[in-house]
């Protein structure tokens, strides 16, 4: 199973704080049943040379865990959780930051009204062959919005695991279902000192209240790369 969504990256806001820390992280997360883990270190693109800049310290802290060849890790995938208040198809390395430096971009939206221009920035991404993921729609005011006008561009959606486990967060999962959206489950965590999250319990949950459509929530061989 992969979990779409991982803070594990140690030298980020709101992330791991060292190289320790994301080591036991990243070790609860495999003894949870994770298998493959996105790192999705949160990114925030205005200036001219940022994408470069925040690519140097992904890679190298990243490197600083790969080379360890440590027992009882998941396989990782690098990303990134990057801001989408203007048109990033405007930056020439926005590719670096999809998933795996596939077609997949975890983006995260500002938190208030509907941002006029949105439709047309998920067009301007999805010319260049890249499908934005929208993180946290859960957390979002504008969801309903988000769910019912972006009819014309090609965009996905990432809930947390906390969706399955409350009625009024079912609402939700519901609606994407009825609409027809894809959308993925993940942990959304970022408590570094305990496992991630119980996958058998939200698992046994999804069975019940989405028994036709549980199995489409959790990625297990999604191909991040075509």
């Amino acid at each position: 199973m992969t979990d779409l969504f991982s803070t594990a990256l140690f030298g980020f806001p709101d992330s791991a704080k060292d190289f320790d820390e994301s080591v036991k992280f990243l070790s609860n997360v495999y003894k949870s049943g994770i298998t493959t883990c996105v790192l999705t270190p949160p990114c925030t693109l205005h200036r001219k040379g940022d994408t470069e800049r925040f690519l140097e310290i992904r890679n190298k802290n990243f490197e600083q865990i790969k080379n360890q060849n440590l027992n009882g890790l998941p396989n990782v995938l690098l990303g990134a959780r990057v801001v989408m208040d203007h048109d990033l198809s405007l930056h020439d390395k926005i590719d670096k930051l999809c998933i795996g430096n596939g077609k997949y971009l975890l983006v995260k939206l500002p938190n208030f009204a509907r941002i006029n221009n949105f439709d047309e920035w998920i067009y301007n991404l999805n010319m260049k062959g890249i499908i934005p993921i929208v993180a946290n729609l859960d957390k979002l005011k504008l969801k309903k919005d988000l769910i019912d006008n972006l009819t014309s561009v090609k965009v996905y959606y990432q809930v947390s695991a906390s969706t399955i486990n409350s009625l009024l967060k079912r609402k939700l999962v519901k609606k994407l279902i009825s609409s027809k959206k894809k959308f993925f489950i993940s942990s959304d965590t970022h408590n570094f000192s305990s496992t991630i999250f119980n996958i058998d319990g939200t698992l046994e949950k999804a069975k019940k209240y989405f028994p036709k459509n549980f199995s489409s929530f959790f990625i297990n061989d999604f191909n991040f790369f075509i």
